[in-house]
């Protein structure tokens, strides 16, 4: 596989993010674009992302199916050398992958060994939602200071017709709640089927808040009884889908 990706500086913000629920990756090369489909220490959280090769502006090569195992904290370690406006370039080899971070007057060359991964091959159905929200990510902010700073503990969402409310409390901290009108600028509901509440581990929807750095375009939505999913549009064609299972018991929040 052979490709160009416009901003090294996207890409590592992809990976980072995904790297806060699993380290070794196995990201899978067809003619068709990359993906990535990886699930936690826990099995509470599953990572689903899509790159076609409008990812890459059309420069993707890949003739026959290949899989690239890498950690991403050797991966992010030089990706992080990567500016905004730093093309990258990524080869995979045998054992290895070779990676161009290019910039206007200097290229840096990283080789990185690839790793074992064992594991099944996973997709994760299409859901019909009771309920999904369109919601800039500056709300996650607002909510991280107001609700997850606050008590430390579980988040419960509820949704209604005209509101969606957070919920928390610790027998420590006290209680918060936080209702928000919908619709309002920046959050409207694009179905709403009479979703019930969704509680979340708070160290689990913390680091999925952080989904904002990845794109601006983001939605929230799940169905009564299963994972909660964040999206975040990359490309028309491109994605990122991260599924939380609602909290059953403290020990679904230790990823």
């Amino acid at each position: 596989m052979k490709c160009t990706i416009p901003s090294a500086k996207a890409f590592y913000k992809l990976l980072n993010f995904i790297a806060q629920f699993e380290t070794n990756v196995k990201i899978t090369c067809k003619k068709a674009g990359m993906s990535i489909f990886c699930m936690s220490m826990c099995h509470s959280v599953f990572i689903d992302a899509k790159l076609d090769p409008s990812y890459c502006n059309g420069d993707y090569q890949c003739d026959e199916e290949e899989d690239i195992c890498v950690n991403l904290t050797v991966l992010l370690a030089a990706l992080k050398t990567g500016g905004p406006k730093d093309q990258l370039k990524l080869c995979s080899g045998q054992d290895t992958i070779s990676i161009d971070i290019v910039s206007d007057d200097q290229v840096t060359n990283y080789t990185i060994k690839q790793v074992t991964i064992d594991d099944e091959t996973m997709v994760v159905p299409e859901i019909e939602e009771d309920v999904c929200i369109n919601i800039h990510p500056s709300f996650f902010k607002t909510w991280k200071k107001k609700v997850i700073d606050f008590t430390k503990a579980s988040v419960t969402f509820t949704p209604t017709k005209t509101n969606l409310e957070l919920k928390s409390e610790d027998t420590t901290q006290g209680a918060v709640k936080v209702t928000q009108l919908v619709p309002s600028s920046g959050i409207e509901y694009e179905t709403f089927n009479g979703a019930r509440p969704i509680t979340l581990g708070n160290k689990n929807i913390d680091k999925a808040f952080n989904i904002g750095d990845v794109s601006d375009q983001i939605q929230l939505g799940w169905k009564n009884g299963m994972p909660i999913r964040f999206g975040a549009k990359l490309t028309d064609f491109c994605s990122l889908k991260v599924y939380l299972a609602p909290m059953a018991s403290e020990e679904m929040d230790e990823d």
